[in-house]
């Protein structure tokens, strides 16, 4: 399974031929030059459907031949699932560092979770936006490499510092350009639309918006300082 060591560059395109680290890694980089908007990636495979060997041994695989990632396993005792208690539950991870920060696989592996059957992945993305087409990507190397399927999460915070020294977060994106973004992104697809303002302090609220499909969530959070709303 381990992927064979090469030299790789920094900067990947979009290939059936990356690894999976290196597939986040474009994604994020596609986002960025199409969009100008800087996201955290995260890759997450639930109901690993073998041994918790194999699944570590499929992380090492998938950031094989790259820098800047940290692995890690560990255990989650009492595990509940809707009130049931699944027992043990192994989460293998790898967090970016350097360059790759803010991207993250993870895989989780439970005894006592039913595994369920992968999703079914379109197999023309020719009409989908390069942003849809990065995405849909990992999902089909990660199947076609393990057979499982993967849920794709992209998040994009907009801060506005009212301090020097505290740099701003997508300062350039209004709720009104987020709409734009994430309608190019859904371009192809039958991804859904979705908005919800949050107050979560008596001064601090978002304006949250998103496209969701199977698998796939895109989000895009607007601080809203106080109580202001669209």
């Amino acid at each position: 399974m381990a992927a064979e060591k090469k030299n790789r560059s920094k900067t990947f395109s979009v290939s059936s031929q990356n690894t999976v680290a290196e597939s986040t890694f474009a994604l994020r980089n596609v986002i960025k030059q199409e969009h100008n908007l800087d996201v955290d990636v995260k890759v997450r495979i639930h109901g690993w459907p073998t041994t918790l060997h194999l699944a570590k041994l499929a992380m090492k695989d998938m950031v094989a031949g790259t820098e800047g990632w940290e692995r890690n396993c560990r255990e989650v005792p009492g595990y509940l699932d809707n009130g049931k208690n699944k027992g043990i539950l192994n989460v293998i991870d790898a967090k970016g560092t350097g360059v790759n920060k803010g991207l993250e696989l993870i895989i989780f592996k439970s005894e006592g979770e039913k595994i369920h059957r992968p999703r079914a992945i379109p197999k023309n993305f020719a009409k989908y936006s390069k942003v849809a087409y990065a995405i849909m990507s990992i999902r089909s190397i990660i199947r076609e490499l393990y057979g499982v399927d993967a849920f794709i999460e992209v998040q994009a915070k907009v801060k506005i510092s009212q301090y020097q020294l505290i740099p701003s977060v997508n300062p350039n994106v209004t709720i009104e350009t987020a709409r734009e973004i994430l309608s190019s992104v859904a371009i192809g697809t039958k991804w859904m639309k979705h908005e919800l303002t949050r107050q979560h302090t008596s001064s601090w609220g978002t304006y949250d918006l998103g496209i969701s499909g199977n698998n796939v969530n895109f989000s895009i959070s607007i601080d809203l300082p106080n109580n202001s709303q669209d």
